[in-house]
């Protein structure tokens, strides 16, 4: 049992971190948007750009 643990982390775990990282990442860029839009501050930035 341990042995196979092991060889899965060798060959697998690298995978699953990247992606639990890559997950989490999106989900703080999610949320970091959505707080921004229901701030209303969506708007104010989009008028700086624009003019």
């Amino acid at each position: 049992m341990a042995l196979s643990c092991r060889s899965w982390l060798a060959n697998e775990g690298g995978k699953h971190l990247f992606l639990f990282f890559w997950l989490s990442l999106n989900v703080w860029f999610f949320w970091k948007t959505f707080l921004l839009y229901y701030q209303g501050l969506q708007y104010y930035y989009l008028h700086q750009m624009l003019g």
